[in-house]
Parts: C-alpha cells; sequence; structure tokens
C-alpha cells in the first residue's frame, strides 16, 4: 500500500515539474534578418523589398526604425509578451517600431519604443491596424494587408511628426512625377535647344540659296505667271502664229523655247 501511495506522489510530482517547465520554457524567436523578417515565409520579395524601402524612407524623415517580423505562432505566449520578448531579443531601442505578424494565430500589432508611442500613440497604432491591415490580413491576404498599411502608416507618422514621407512606386503606389515652374520649364527647353544641334528644313536651305544667289523661286514663279499672261493665247494662235510680223512675239518665242517653257501652254507649237 505505502508502495502504491509513492509511485503516485512520484507520478504526481513529475507531471507539476512538466507543466513547469513548459511554462517557464522561452518561446522560439526568429532572428532578425533585417528590417524585415519573414519568419513564416507569408510574403512575396516584392513586398519585402517595399516594406525595407519604407522603413528606409521613415527613418530619413522622422529617425524611427520600422521592423516587420512574421511567425506561425506564439508558443504559448500571449500577443503583448511575444512582442514585448521579440523587442528584446533583437535589442530594439526607443526609436524603433515593430509590426508582429502571427499568421498561425490571427494576431497582430505593433510594439513602438517609448520615443515612438509618445508621438504615434498605442491607441492610433490600434486604430490604424484595425482601419488598413485587419481586414485582408483575417482574409489571409498578407501582400495586400501591407499594400494597404504601408501607404497608410507612412501618412500617419508623416502627420506625427511633421514631414512628407514619400511612398512613390511602394505597394503598387504610382511613381512621382517631376514638377517644373514655368522658369524651369523654359530652362530646361534653352539647354535642350542648345544642345541638340538644329535641323535644316527644307524652307531653310530654300531662303538660303534664294539669299545667295539673288534668285528666289518666288520671282521664278512670278515670271513665269507673266510670260503665261502675256503669250497665253488660244491653242489656234500657237498653232497658226499670231497673225502679225511686228508684235515682238519670235524673240520672246524663241527665249521660252529654248527654256522648255512652252510645255507649259502645249506640246503642239506648228
Amino acid at each position: 500500500m505505502r508502495c502504491f501511495w509513492f509511485k503516485r506522489l512520484l507520478a504526481l510530482c513529475f507531471a507539476c515539474l512538466l507543466c513547469c517547465s513548459s511554462a517557464l520554457a522561452e518561446p522560439r524567436y526568429p532572428q532578425k534578418t533585417g528590417d524585415a523578417t519573414d519568419a513564416a515565409l507569408l510574403l512575396s520579395a516584392q513586398t519585402l523589398a517595399d516594406w525595407a524601402q519604407l522603413a528606409e524612407n521613415v527613418q530619413d524623415e522622422t529617425d524611427v526604425r520600422l521592423y516587420l517580423a512574421t511567425v506561425d505562432f506564439l508558443d504559448g505566449a500571449t500577443l503583448a509578451e511575444y512582442g514585448a520578448g521579440l523587442r528584446e531579443k533583437w535589442d530594439l531601442g526607443k526609436k524603433d517600431l515593430l509590426l508582429l505578424m502571427a499568421a498561425g494565430e490571427d494576431a497582430f500589432g505593433f510594439f513602438g519604443g517609448e520615443s515612438v508611442n509618445e508621438k504615434f500613440s498605442v491607441n492610433a497604432q490600434a486604430k490604424l491596424l484595425s482601419t488598413s491591415f485587419q481586414a485582408e490580413f483575417l482574409a489571409q491576404d498578407y501582400d495586400g494587408a501591407l499594400h494597404s498599411l504601408g501607404p497608410a502608416l507612412a501618412r500617419e507618422l508623416g502627420k506625427c511628426y511633421g514631414e512628407t514621407i514619400s511612398i512613390a512606386g511602394l505597394f503598387g503606389q504610382a511613381q512621382e512625377t517631376e514638377k517644373l515652374t514655368a522658369g524651369q520649364w523654359l530652362e530646361r527647353q534653352d539647354a535642350q535647344a542648345t544642345a541638340a544641334p538644329r535641323q535644316e528644313t527644307l524652307r531653310d536651305r530654300v531662303t538660303q540659296e534664294d539669299a545667295d544667289s539673288g534668285i528666289s523661286l518666288g520671282k521664278v514663279v512670278l515670271t513665269v505667271f507673266l510670260l503665261m499672261i502675256i503669250f497665253g493665247g488660244d491653242r489656234r494662235r500657237r498653232r497658226h502664229g499670231c497673225g502679225c510680223s511686228g508684235c515682238g512675239c519670235a524673240p520672246f518665242s524663241s527665249l521660252l523655247a529654248g527654256l522648255g517653257l512652252w510645255k507649259l501652254w502645249g506640246d503642239d507649237r506648228h
């Protein structure tokens, strides 16, 4: 009988030890691999690259450093416990803001340092996640969740710190177009005109040739027109002659024949 109770007591002690060891075991934390640590393999390469660029843009304007971590489970810890433990594991500072995504438990949250939380309050963080992240995350559209959150987070941080944070080309956003003042546009046009040699047009060439020779196309056309008026009688006059001997047609006829201009009035000159 004593042996029976002793065995039961021993088994009970062993069970207590197992429970205590499980409770005291530290959750598994992923190793930090940069601004975005996708330990659960939830995100595309483009989304990770966009987050890294956003983190750089945010730090340039506000001194806040963004971090992202994805995991499958929290290993028995609460979201708050896991987030605090991960911040400590990664040695994050007062100006660092961590976004934690636990896909297997449908849990997520921001964990900011003291300096960040003073300007971007915990309530504001929770509101931003509920409006610009939660729906896509719970639908397991993790890329879509960050595509929605990224621009909204940049605007909110910019508002809190009084800065403009660029998201051009990130998370599906359009690239920013260069805005020029009227003066800048004129300067650019002048520079392009100076750099590119002016192409000579046909009109420019004809005008220059006219200036060099003293004969212009307009003068030639006018001369031919006047000659047509003077000698532009009907066909019968051109066939049988003008009927006079002293009108002076012969010299002009010879001149026009030599220049081949009689073709303007027809081929039959006899």
